[in-house]
């Protein structure tokens, strides 16, 4: 479990940025973890430094994506949410079994956050493995009722196979640097991926 106490005599005794990490899973705990943070910088005279930086939520964004929404009236419906990461995923050139798993993550919620008892109409559990059985990102996109033009994209792409033997075209970086260091080449390049979804 995150120790959130501990984190104002971490940022207290450091002058960099802190992020913390840790048992984020609902805007609540966001709320509450920054009260705490104004607490005890008041309490204790450092208030000027402000506390952390931010924090890193991982496991919280997976089980619930509407864990950036600050207002709860304000929050979308959880099947758009999840239309939604499918739309990022597809535009990332995501791999499908990357996307099946944050989906199959998503569908089945973690510590404190329930998930729909149904999805699109089915058992949300159901509906999570017959999710796990697609073997496409189209695949994936048609049960989800969404369109995918697979000849937009490159041959093999949302697959494992397509980043197998990818290398990024290197440009020769500008020359020397400022401590007379030779500058490396750099990537100039992203896969060739549209930007629909």
């Amino acid at each position: 479990p995150a120790h959130w106490d501990e984190i104002m005599r971490l940022w207290d005794a450091v002058n960099v940025p802190v992020i913390a990490n840790g048992d984020f899973f609902t805007r609540r705990q966001i709320h509450e973890f920054w009260k705490l943070c104004r607490g005890a910088g008041a309490a204790e005279g450092a208030a000027s430094k402000g506390g952390p930086s931010g924090i890193m939520i991982a496991r919280g964004a997976l089980w619930n994506p509407s864990i950036f929404c600050r207002s709860a009236t304000a929050v979308p419906p959880y099947e758009e949410m999840v239309r939604s990461y499918v739309r990022a995923a597809v535009r990332a050139n995501s791999t499908y079994q990357n996307c099946k798993w944050v989906l199959s993550q998503m569908l089945a919620g973690g510590i404190g956050v329930t998930t729909p008892a149904e999805f699109m109409g089915v058992s949300t559990k159901v509906y999570n493995r017959e999710l796990s059985t697609m073997k496409s990102i189209g695949a994936i996109c048609e049960k989800l009722g969404m369109s995918h033009d697979a000849a937009a994209y490159p041959e093999q792409a949302h697959t494992t196979t397509f980043y197998r033997n990818w290398q990024p075209q290197l440009a020769d970086a500008p020359g020397e640097g400022a401590d007379g260091a030779v500058a490396q080449k750099r990537p100039v390049s992203e896969p060739d991926v549209p930007n629909g979804g």
